[in-house]
């Protein structure tokens, strides 16, 4: 028939947009592995975690659930393996942070964000003053504050500015960044966010990302 591709072509089409179905279908499955992962983490870390804090909970509840952070933090997955193999900080710990932050961010910090001078902000909740450290204690000369501030307003510095401070505080302790014990990875976030709860929650997110990305689901 007229304009009808032959089977010559048809073939050849087919066999084009099967390796993207095939694609597409894993990273379905590999993202539905992490949820089911991150939402057994999210119980275990209920426990231990310093954002469940019944009155400020009740005051300034997050926005987000599992199910969005961590379609959030897929989202920036390019943005988190270019950060990852530009400081050498294993991805996983950074991708732990992208969702625990966008996991805990809630009224309380979008209105801190814009009434203190020195507030966390971005998607990785850093403080400039923070990510100013970090940058001069890996030999590399910061932006001025001001602008620093605005530009961390932006997901891919903030999530640059998160793997370089993970990276600064792994190079403080002594430890290889892109291959980090739990005990040292416990160190690291602790010092990312001054909590200890913080850093064990961090800790099983990071560990469920590695789990989802070695052994997706059948």
């Amino acid at each position: 028939m007229s304009g009808s591709p032959n089977r010559d072509e048809a073939h050849a089409l087919q066999c084009r947009y099967l390796p993207d179905r095939a694609g597409k279908a894993r990273q379905k499955l590999l993202r539905k592995e992490m949820l089911r992962r991150l939402c057994a983490m999210s119980a275990i870390a209920g426990a231990l975690d310093d954002l469940p804090r019944a009155e400020r909970l009740k005051r300034f509840p997050p926005f987000l659930g599992v199910k969005h952070a961590l379609k959030r933090t897929l989202h920036f997955d390019a943005d988190i393996s270019r950060a990852a193999d530009q400081t050498g900080v294993q991805k996983s710990a950074v991708q732990a942070v992208v969702f625990r932050e966008t996991l805990g961010y809630g009224a309380e910090d979008l209105l801190l964000d814009r009434i203190r001078v020195n507030a966390s902000r971005g998607l990785c909740q850093i403080r400039p003053s923070t990510a100013m450290e970090a940058d001069k204690a890996l030999g590399i000369v910061p932006p001025v504050y001001k602008a620093y501030a605005r530009q961390l307003n932006h997901a891919r510095v903030s999530i640059l500015s998160c793997a370089k401070i993970l990276k600064a505080e792994a190079v403080k302790i002594h430890a290889q960044p892109s291959e980090m014990t739990d005990e040292e990875l416990l160190t690291v976030f602790k010092r990312y966010n001054g909590g200890a709860h913080y850093a064990r929650c961090v800790l099983l997110y990071c560990r469920a990302f590695e789990m989802a990305e070695k052994k997706p689901a059948e």
